[in-house]
């Protein structure tokens, strides 16, 4: 999901390697570093010996030194099956994911990708709510009718996001996605219009450099959020009641 942490800005100087890194938090994890790997990252586990391997895109070595103190966290965390409650060392898993998430959206190294979409195959009906009757709403009311992009559920439970792709013409589109999440009977109206606002913020606000700085959530984005009607009723919802919707 899409969460409002800590704002993730790129380091004035070079960040420590993540043997520097490593060696601070006194772990013998490996790391590989794969060039063609774009978005994701992966941990393995030797069975024998217990040793682990953390596989990470290239781009990752010049990462901010929070983001890989993060990645090692994460890759040190037990292996769990799928649960079903958000809690303890699940929940600390999920927002470390989301705060390396940010930096992967906000890096400037990540490849667009290519795609071809058909509007109407998209899934925008919810169990209560239709996302694009969502999306048409705010659009009206608070952007002028001047965002354009696609918007659907998103196949994660937790994760929103705005992303750029690219279709096969070379024109780069916008995509929204939300979190499974929000699709429950019992999520508010203001709620899906709370983070779908959000998400629509991220094209007409978008991430920008202040010196050697990439500011994702900076000050005009914070005023801007605050514009949405029922801002806090949605931030005080998603406080008391977001973790606890995990089926």
């Amino acid at each position: 999901m899409h969460t409002h942490g800590e704002q993730l800005e790129l380091p004035l100087f070079p960040s420590p390697s993540f043997n520097d890194v490593l060696h601070r938090h006194g772990t013998n994890l490996h790391i590989v570093f794969n060039k063609r790997l774009k978005r994701g990252w992966s941990v393995k586990i030797n069975p024998l010996f217990g040793k682990r391997t953390l596989t990470v895109p290239s781009y990752f070595e010049d990462a901010p030194e929070k983001v890989k103190s993060a990645l090692i966290e994460w890759a040190l965390m037990p292996a769990t099956r799928r649960y079903k409650k958000l809690s303890g060392n699940a929940q600390r898993k999920k927002q470390i994911e989301h705060f390396i998430w940010e930096y992967v959206e906000a890096s400037g190294n990540k490849a667009e990708k290519k795609f071809s979409i058909n509007p109407d195959t998209l899934r925008t009906e919810g169990r209560i709510y239709d996302l694009l009757e969502v999306f048409n709403k705010l659009n009206t009311a608070y952007f002028n009718s001047r965002i354009v992009s696609y918007i659907r559920w998103n196949k994660s439970a937790w994760r929103s996001y705005q992303t750029f792709y690219v279709d096969k013409q070379g024109k780069r589109n916008s995509l929204i996605s939300i979190a499974q999440t929000y699709n429950r009977p019992d999520v508010p109206r203001f709620a899906i219009e709370g983070i779908v606002f959000h998400e629509m913020l991220h094209i007409a606000i978008p991430p920008y450099k202040r010196g050697h700085q990439n500011v994702i959530h900076g000050a005009e984005f914070k005023r801007a959020e605050r514009q949405f009607q029922f801002f806090k009723e949605w931030r005080r919802w998603e406080k008391e009641h977001l973790k606890s919707l995990s089926d």
